[in-house]
């Protein structure tokens, strides 16, 4: 299921009917990996979460392709191809590893989990609430793709672990998307970091898309985009 791209157009969202997103336009096409960066509470998560369906939209659109998803539930957009990687992992803390992904898949996986990550191979009957933090990672990455997703949608992925584990997360990503023609939006706090490993970037600020270009291009005008849009350092 590859080959649509995301298409968010003058997106507004929030929470209470009080938005907290304000008319954002971004794209993800097949085959390329884009960052959404910017500071804490500048509304990138309510992005991810209205894309996949877990907050209805206020205004404007989102299509795959040429389909309209506004107003689906998680559950169809899945079936479409739209998964999302949470912040949280939600994991199936009492399931072992391989439980979780036998729950994914609903079709024969397009990518084995243990030759992406042969750490999760030797722990496969471990329950995932005892594995550390990059191991649970691994597993809530490896279990979005047995959805085999079009477009997967990654939120804080390196949240809480060491460098040497978010480097070969993304490296991974970067492999898949482009072997697999799958569209990936990371939202990542770590600016740099996630500039390295993408194609290209859109920053937020208050809810709002506050510039965007090539990830070589924000990395260059990153001083400046600090200091005219966000007013912290991120």
């Amino acid at each position: 299921m590859t080959g649509k791209t995301l298409t968010v157009s003058g997106l507004s969202a929030g929470y209470g009917g009080v938005p907290v997103v304000h008319g954002v336009d971004l794209s993800v096409a097949p085959g390329e990996v884009v960052a959404l960066v910017g500071p804490n509470g500048g509304g990138k998560s309510t992005i991810m979460l209205t894309c996949s369906g877990l907050v209805k939209p206020l205004g404007g659109q989102i299509r795959l392709g040429d389909e309209v998803l506004n107003g689906r539930s998680p559950n169809e957009l899945v079936g479409k191809g739209v998964v999302q990687v949470p912040e949280d992992r939600s994991l199936f803390y009492s399931l072992t590893v391989e439980e979780n992904l036998r729950v994914a898949s609903s079709a024969p996986p397009r990518v084995d989990a243990y030759d992406l990550f042969p750490e999760l191979k030797r722990l496969r009957r471990r329950r995932s609430a005892l594995l550390s933090g990059g191991e649970q990672q691994m597993l809530a990455m490896a279990r979005a793709l047995y959805c085999n997703p079009s477009i997967l949608l990654v939120d804080e992925m390196s949240l809480g672990l060491a460098p040497l584990i978010v480097e070969r997360l993304f490296d991974a990503l970067r492999s898949l998307s482009a072997e697999f023609g799958i569209g990936v939006l990371v939202v990542e706090q770590h600016v740099h970091l996630a500039l390295k490993h993408v194609e290209r970037g859109y920053v937020m600020s208050g809810g709002r898309i506050t510039a965007e270009g090539s990830a070589a291009d924000l990395e260059r005008r990153w001083p400046e985009i600090e200091a005219s849009y966000l007013g912290v350092s991120v």
